[in-house]
């Protein structure tokens, strides 16, 4: 049998074209990995968390991934910071001192305290925690019910840890949990239901601190008195002379054992932690309106460059980029 050769040729362009016109214009046809029962289906990848919230609101995550504590890191954020223990336990470091979590744990982190998970205490660890705006706090509450008051003690700000009875606070994880399964469905009302859901949290929570025997005031690793003095100090005289000598002098002992005793016991250096801290005062002042230059000179900073380059390095966008993605 003869055959056409460019008749072949023409029906193989005609079949192939056909074979493109079935995949939308501009995706492609990825075949996706196999498993014995067919294609697998995808997983989301697990969300990476920032030092700030991805939605202006309040961000929730539910996990029991062990801590790696090469992966964490000492962190403040804009906003306060709600974290509750349903099995397990982990050792915190909040603001200068250590804690140790246990079920039914809920720890209160006001914005601009220094916090960090250091490593689990238990085989598995399963935590439910939030990043919150004050504001959403601050709207939802009334003159007779201040959901905001858990995270201030006569007056100033605090970050305390409490004991919730577990089953109570199970109660409250599995319908969160339901709430954002919900919303992430874009069922209608679901973002709602999701926020009064934390806002029925956040009340029992204010009960239970209104309680003082609920409160757990004991730490785990006390600061020593020295380095407890030098955190404090440097919290309420962000704009002085805050260098290791001028540091030393004022405390009466050496900047070499001041320096190893503060990173020894805090984790960081003592340059690290006022930068941090300066930093979070400088965006505190941007988002009141203050310009780039007077939040420099107001959070404490001796030098634009050093401001600049700081903010730079810990936020990856200039000041004034900041505040126009922040508006």
């Amino acid at each position: 049998m003869r055959i056409d050769f460019g008749l072949a040729f023409l029906a193989i362009v005609w079949l192939a074209g056909r074979m493109n016109a079935e995949v939308p214009h501009g995706t492609h046809a990825v075949q996706g990995p196999q498993t014995a029962h067919g294609p697998q289906i995808p997983v989301a990848p697990r969300a990476e968390i920032n030092n700030d919230m991805s939605n202006d609101r309040f961000d929730m995550f539910h996990v029991s991934d062990p801590v790696d504590p090469d992966m964490t890191t000492f962190h403040y954020r804009d906003g306060y910071e709600v974290h509750c223990t349903l099995e397990g336990g982990g050792l915190f470091f909040l603001d200068g001192r250590e804690y140790v979590s246990a079920p039914g744990t809920v720890i209160l982190v006001h914005y601009g305290h220094l916090c960090r998970i250091i490593r689990q205490v238990s085989p598995v660890f399963e935590r439910m925690y939030f990043y919150v705006s004050p504001r959403l706090l601050r709207e939802a509450s009334t003159p007779r019910s201040d959901l905001e008051v858990c995270f201030r003690d006569a007056g100033s700000p605090v970050t305390r840890v409490v004991g919730m009875d577990l089953d109570a606070l199970r109660v409250h994880a599995r319908l969160l949990d339901e709430a954002r399964r919900e919303a992430d469905a874009g069922a209608f009302g679901g973002d709602i239901l999701l926020e009064h859901r934390f806002l029925d949290l956040m009340v029992d929570v204010n009960r239970v601190t209104r309680c003082s025997g609920n409160v757990l005031l004991q730490a785990r690793g006390e600061l020593s008195p020295l380095v407890d003095g030098v955190t404090r100090y440097i919290n309420g005289h962000l704009t002085d002379d805050l260098t290791l000598d001028a540091l030393a002098d004022r405390f009466f002992t050496d900047k070499f054992h001041l320096s190893r005793a503060f990173k020894r016991e805090v984790g960081i250096t003592v340059h690290d932690f006022i930068v941090k801290k300066r930093l979070w005062m400088a965006k505190r002042l941007l988002l009141r309106g203050a310009n780039a230059q007077t939040a420099c000179v107001q959070s404490g900073f001796r030098t634009y460059t050093h401001f600049l380059r700081s903010f730079k390095n810990a936020y990856g966008m200039t000041p004034r980029e900041f505040v126009a993605r922040s508006t």
